[in-house]
């Protein structure tokens, strides 16, 4: 493109939207004073255009990060499901999101105070972190039993059928609970977990997963039980018994 002068001149490029970052935030378990303390990094880096959603039934909002202790009073959900977290700065913008199933930050137009206050709540949500999820382990231990249990059934081909049904029952009951928890593990650690209380005050990890360790427990021994007792009956069927 040439200007008046017949000199070419330097073409202009135009956006149309900001640029954006997204900033991974892990899988956080956080407790009140966390979530208070990432609302006032927010609101201090963009004063009043700052607001908490709790995104409930009731469309539930606070523009002070003290909003998490006065919802806590109205409410007697602790756990939250989801809270974003947003500011504005003129054309620049912070959105935290804390969810089950992400904890991410998004950043429009950031400068470098933006991004210094994402990197303060990433670094809360780093303390934070739960231990991840790891999927190579999960299926190394599974391959395991699976060996284990083509290993058990060789071994017990030929000692009759109780050996066999009960060998059976038991070790597949044993795959199918430990794929069953670690699915519900992958799950839970998927975003972020939100307590909505006071660290101090909060149940312990064995008060909030007795029920399934206690469960899962209870599975185990039924299932060995029920194998001894399925083994026993075949035991007594003419021609059958080993």
């Amino acid at each position: 493109m040439r200007n008046c002068c017949g000199h070419d001149s330097p073409m202009t490029i135009e956006y149309s939207r900001a640029p954006e970052e997204t900033i991974d935030l892990g899988n956080p378990l956080l407790y009140q004073e966390d979530l208070v303390q990432i609302a006032r990094i927010v609101a201090d880096e963009c004063g009043d255009d700052f607001l908490i959603e709790f995104h409930d039934d009731r469309g539930a909002k606070a523009r002070e990060p003290e909003g998490f202790s006065a919802y806590a009073g109205s409410n007697e959900v602790v756990a939250l499901t989801r809270v974003t977290v947003s500011g504005h700065r003129g054309d620049l913008r912070i959105v935290v999101t804390l969810t089950p199933r992400e904890a991410k930050i998004n950043l429009t137009a950031p400068d470098n105070g933006l991004r210094g206050a994402a990197g303060q709540v990433k670094d809360i949500c780093r303390l934070r972190s739960r231990p991840s999820f790891n999927r190579e382990l999960a299926a190394m231990v599974t391959s395991g039993i699976l060996i284990a249990t083509v290993s058990i059934f060789v071994n017990v081909l030929d000692q009759g059928v109780v050996p066999l049904v009960a060998a059976g029952i038991a070790v597949g009951g044993a795959l199918l609970g430990y794929m069953r928890a670690q699915k519900g593990r992958a799950s839970e650690l998927a975003g972020a977990k939100l307590i909505n209380a006071p660290r101090s005050e909060s149940p312990t990890h064995w008060e909030n997963h007795r029920v399934v360790y206690i469960s899962n427990t209870i599975t185990g021994a039924i299932t060995l039980v029920l194998g001894g007792v399925i083994g026993y009956f075949v035991n007594q069927i003419p021609g059958l018994g080993g």
